[in-house]
C-alpha cells in the first residue's frame, strides 16, 4: 500500500515570487508515496495563482473568513479522504 501525503499552501498570493518555488519544493519530493497539493487563494486571484504553477496544478477559492485557522481547516477537509499524512507549507516556505 502505498501511503498518500496532502499538502495545503494557503496564499494571498502578495508574495508571487515565492510560491511557485514552495510548490516546486513539495512537487520534487522523491519517495515511495502519491503526493496531493491544493493551494487556496483569495477567490480574485485565482486565475493569477493558476498562471503561476505548473499546468494541472489544484488551486481552489479559500475561505473568506479571516485567520490562518479558519482557511487551513478548510483547506485541509478538501483533500482527499484517503490521504494518510498531511500537512501545510507557507507560500513562502520551502520543504527539504
Amino acid at each position: 500500500m502505498v501511503t498518500k501525503i496532502g499538502i495545503v499552501i494557503p496564499t494571498a498570493f502578495n508574495r508571487p515570487e515565492y510560491l511557485p518555488l514552495a510548490y516546486k519544493s513539495i512537487a520534487n519530493q522523491q519517495g515511495e508515496f502519491e503526493l496531493e497539493i491544493l493551494i487556496g487563494t483569495p477567490e480574485d486571484k485565482l486565475e493569477a495563482v493558476r498562471a503561476a504553477l505548473p499546468a494541472g496544478a489544484k488551486v481552489v477559492a479559500e475561505s473568506t473568513e479571516p485567520g490562518l485557522a479558519k482557511k487551513l481547516d478548510l483547506l485541509l477537509r478538501e483533500l482527499s479522504v484517503e490521504c494518510d499524512i498531511i500537512g501545510w507549507l507557507g507560500d513562502d516556505d520551502l520543504l527539504d
